[in-house]
């Protein structure tokens, strides 16, 4: 029943894919064990309305869930002297997940422990084997915020695994840098982890994720994580899922710009959790339309809860009306500046304005960005929104403005005007078509 009210008011807001948080145990109860009647479950339901399922699988336990988890069989596989030599360590008794927990962090396994890297490219594969001919789980998330144990010890590993593939590491490339390493290692994992689902399913994309966003934002390699903005393409992932949180999110656009080209090259722009509560919800509105103009195929907002049934939701729910009403274009669409093309946009001073562009058609996507780095009155101000047409025929134009339909008019004479009222947290959508010649 609650998995049945949870697909309905997503459904109901207009989203059409669900992120699962997906833990390893939920499918991989002990080595070798596999049973899927609880993902399936949630499948199922999802499929009841007509919704797809997104998995984001989590590799380790969050410092908040139960302590049950604290016996988690992966973080067992080596005990001994009262230590867990499948996890990573931290200082002193950080060494069992017990003692971890105590200090409320998070436990990560050590991927490249020898029981643990072959246990853990078989549950990915199996996973994926078992949803291959599904049409209802559309795309995988490898890992969750993975890597090094980015919150212990800042990331510094002190299992004697560490050192031990450090050491074997610097015999086989014959270098000693641990920065190279670190990177080695993270892309090393990833790619495995790519492959093992691409081996028996070679049509769903997969992509991962990094703390916040962090190493996109540095716009360099990242110690405690040990990947840089370029990881996603070297890790032969098919999405680029990084995380937007925040009001600095232009770091990390700054960064990946100059590394992908969305629409033309691979790996594809899917962000994969843009915060959708509280501050986070202004800027969430910037940060989708950031997405959609450099032709991501798809995003997710992401929340613990908090958004339902409070402003949040209703911004959530006016902003996917709008995708939903201007699908075909944002599907179809390629970048394009606003000032250029058959169909251009004079930019009002105080708005962003990004645009999507089809044959005969564009469509512009404003609101004010600069609501990111401030928290202004919810004041209303009109704008005038100028429109030319370079080549001659009838257009029709429609205004929406969170979620409504506010204006709509069919142009013949080449150019127009129109005026719309926006506070700093409104979104408004311009979609102009060219019907006849």
């Amino acid at each position: 029943m609650l998995k049945d009210e949870a697909f309905k008011q997503m459904k109901s807001m207009g989203f059409n894919t669900v992120q699962l948080m997906v833990q390893w145990s939920d499918w991989n109860q002990a080595p070798r064990k596999f049973d899927y009647s609880y993902l399936d479950s949630i499948v199922n339901t999802a499929k009841k309305y007509d919704m797809k399922m997104y998995f984001a699988m989590f590799f380790h336990y969050q410092w908040n869930m139960a302590k049950k988890f604290d016996d988690f069989w992966v973080y067992h596989v080596e005990d001994h002297d009262g230590k867990s030599y499948s996890i990573q360590w931290g200082k002193g008794d950080q060494n069992n997940s017990a003692n971890i927990r105590k200090d409320s962090l998070e436990v990560f396994p050590e991927y490249w422990h020898p029981q643990i890297y072959p246990r853990l490219l078989e549950a990915i594969e199996n996973l994926a084997q078992h949803y291959r001919d599904s049409d209802t789980v559309i795309a995988y998330q490898l890992g969750n915020e993975e890597g090094f144990n980015y919150y212990l010890n800042g990331g510094n590993d002190q299992n004697p695994y560490y050192q031990m593939l450090f050491n074997k590491w610097k015999e086989q490339t014959k270098q000693s840098d641990e920065k190279a390493f670190r990177k080695d290692t993270i892309l090393a994992l990833w790619q495995s982890f790519s492959d093992a689902v691409h081996k028996v399913d070679p049509y769903k994309p997969v992509t991962t994720n990094f703390q916040a966003g962090l190493p996109e934002k540095g716009g360099t390699f990242d110690w405690h994580e040990g990947v840089d903005p370029a990881f996603y393409k070297e890790a032969n992932l098919d999405m680029v899922g990084t995380m937007f949180y925040g009001n600095d999110g232009d770091l990390a656009w700054n960064s990946l710009d100059k590394i992908y080209n969305y629409t033309t090259q691979g790996p594809i722009l899917f962000p994969s959790e843009i915060g959708a509560a509280g501050q986070n919800s202004i800027n969430m509105k910037s940060y989708v339309l950031d997405s959609l103009s450099r032709g991501a195929q798809g995003f997710g907002i992401y929340c613990y809860g908090e958004m339902w049934g409070t402003e949040h939701q209703t911004n959530a729910t006016n902003l996917l009306a709008m995708i939903s009403a201007n699908q075909d274009l944002i599907t179809r669409g390629l970048p394009q500046a606003t000032d250029q093309g058959q169909i251009t946009l004079q930019q009002p001073e105080g708005l962003t304005s990004r645009a999507l562009q089809v044959p005969n058609a564009k469509l512009f996507m404003l609101n004010d960005a600069t609501a990111l780095k401030k928290l202004p009155q919810a004041t209303a101000k009109e704008y005038e929104l100028p429109l030319k047409f370079n080549q001659t025929g009838r257009y029709e134009v429609t205004v929406m403005v969170n979620g409504k339909k506010q204006d709509s008019k069919i142009v013949t004479d080449g150019q127009t005007s129109l005026k719309v009222s926006l506070t700093p947290y409104d979104v408004a959508f311009v979609s102009v078509q060219k019907t006849a010649n």
